[in-house]
């Protein structure tokens, strides 16, 4: 019994060191909950940005965004179709707007994003299904290299001369009139 007895005495004495440690880890500092709580928080913070951010993003007025109004007036004497073409950052070119009517002695404007496209030309045709070319900002984009990215035109209004002014569209540029982008190097 004497056994037994000291058995017993030495596993209170466990169970009595024990209760302490575990004392002392309870009193060191805060558990599992009390760290997971604010981790949960700064990461429902963070989620809830990032979706305000795209939201508005997405949704943000277009006065609040970076576009560029340009004119162009039309002193040819007849109607013509006018397709805005600008380079894009891959090397591309396509049009801005397509086949936009310009009647005589009347002018048109668009507005658009400069970072997503450069206007580099005007694509003109008239009643005859001549097209023409009209270079904006030529000897900017000769200097600046016609694949450079994010530039608006210098000037916010252009004038559309007489056609015979103007040379013959090359053909490359062509299938930008039906929205197709292609690639293209003056």
């Amino acid at each position: 019994m004497t056994a037994r007895l000291r058995n017993h005495n030495q596993k209170s004495k466990v169970n009595k060191s024990f209760d302490k440690r575990l004392k002392s880890i309870r009193k060191s500092g805060p558990g599992i909950k009390e760290n997971l709580v604010p981790i949960v928080a700064i990461i429902v913070v963070f989620i809830t940005l990032l979706v305000v951010s795209r939201l508005l993003y997405i949704y943000l007025p277009d006065e609040f965004q970076y576009k560029v109004s340009v004119a162009f007036d039309n002193e040819s004497n007849e109607g013509l179709w006018i397709t805005p073409i600008g380079s894009t950052l891959g090397g591309l070119v396509g049009p801005i707007e397509t086949r936009l009517y310009l009647a005589s002695n009347d002018a048109l404007s668009i507005t658009y994003d400069p970072d997503d496209k450069n206007l580099q030309f005007l694509l003109i045709g008239d009643a005859n299904g001549s097209t023409k070319i009209m270079p904006i900002d030529k000897d900017i984009w000769l200097n600046r290299g016609y694949s450079s990215c994010c530039w608006p035109p210098s000037e916010n209004r252009y004038t559309i001369p007489t056609l015979d002014q103007l040379e013959d569209a090359p053909t490359e540029l062509l299938p930008t009139l039906e929205g197709n982008f292609v690639r293209y190097t003056p």
